[in-house]
C-alpha cells in the first residue's frame, strides 16, 4: 500500500533525534494548516550550525547554492588555510560577490558556476531579473538564462575532493542532485545541511530519500525564518 502523507509525516516525526526538531516540524505543521498562525518560531543556533553537527577536521565542504557567499559569515570560524571550500552557483552575477569575499578569506576556497543536478548537463534558470527576487530563483523550461549542472558523484571525481560536509540550497534542485549524490553519502556519510521548503513533499520526500541511501544517519530539523522559508535537515 502506497503511503499517505499522514503516514509520511509521522515517519519522519519518528525520525528525529529530539524533541526540539519534532517541535519545528509540528510548529511547521500548524503554520500550513492554520491560515491564523502567521510566524514560525525561529532555531535559537545559525543557519547551517546546528549544535548536534560536530566538524571533521580538516574540514571539507561542498556548498551547493553559494549564492552570495554567505558562507563567508556562517562559517566565518572555519575560514582557515587548512580547511577547503568548494563553492557551486550558477548565477553569475552572485560570483562577482563571491570573489570579493574570498579575496579576504585564508581558506582554501575553490569556486566553480556551476549548479547540482542529476547529471552533467546544460539547463535553463530563472534569473533574479526574471523572478524579481534574489532568492527566488529555481530550474525553469521558461527560464531567461542558461546554466550548466553538475551530478555530485561527478563533481567529487574530477575535484578530487572528498567531503565531510555538504550543504544544498539550490532552488528546489535538491532531491534531483541528491540523487546523483548516492555513492559520495554512501562511502564518506558526510554531515548534511539540506533545504526542505522549496517543494511542500521535499519536508518528508528528502528524508527518507536520504534514510533510503544511508539509514546510519542521525536527522534534526531547524527553522531560520519567520516565514515558511528557511526549514533546514540536519544529519549527521
Amino acid at each position: 500500500m502506497v503511503p499517505n502523507v499522514g503516514d509520511k509525516i509521522a515517519c519522519l516525526y519518528e525520525q528525529l533525534q529530539d524533541q526540539e526538531s519534532k517541535n519545528v516540524l509540528i510548529d511547521i505543521l500548524r503554520f500550513l494548516s492554520d491560515s491564523s498562525k502567521k510566524y514560525l518560531v525561529r532555531s535559537n543556533y545559525p543557519q547551517y550550525r546546528h549544535p548536534h553537527i560536530e566538524f571533521s577536521y580538516p574540514f571539507k565542504m561542498i556548498d551547493g547554492g553559494a549564492c552570495r557567499g554567505e558562507v563567508f559569515g556562517q562559517f566565518s570560524d572555519l575560514m582557515k588555510p587548512e580547511n577547503q571550500f568548494l563553492l557551486l552557483e550558477p548565477e553569475i552575477e552572485n560570483l562577482s560577490y563571491i570573489e570579493i569575499e574570498k579575496s579576504k578569506s585564508e581558506a582554501n576556497i575553490q569556486i566553480l558556476p556551476l549548479g547540482l543536478w542529476s547529471s552533467k548537463k546544460s539547463l535553463f534558470f530563472s534569473s533574479p531579473q526574471q523572478s524579481g527576487a534574489h532568492y527566488n530563483c529555481m530550474v525553469s523550461d521558461q527560464g531567461d538564462i542558461e546554466i550548466k549542472v553538475i551530478d555530485l558523484d561527478q563533481l567529487c571525481i574530477e575535484q578530487n575532493f572528498e567531503p565531510n560536509f555538504i550543504k544544498m540550497d539550490i532552488e528546489g534542485a535538491e532531491v534531483e542532485a541528491l540523487k546523483s549524490s548516492v555513492n559520495t553519502i554512501r562511502a564518506l556519510s558526510p554531515k548534511l545541511a539540506i533545504c526542505l521548503y522549496h517543494d511542500l513533499d521535499d519536508l518528508w520526500n528528502i528524508p527518507k530519500f536520504i534514510n533510503d541511501i544511508n539509514p546510519n544517519y542521525k536527522m534534526y530539523m531547524g527553522h531560520h525564518s519567520d516565514s515558511w522559508f528557511e526549514t533546514v535537515l540536519y544529519c549527521k
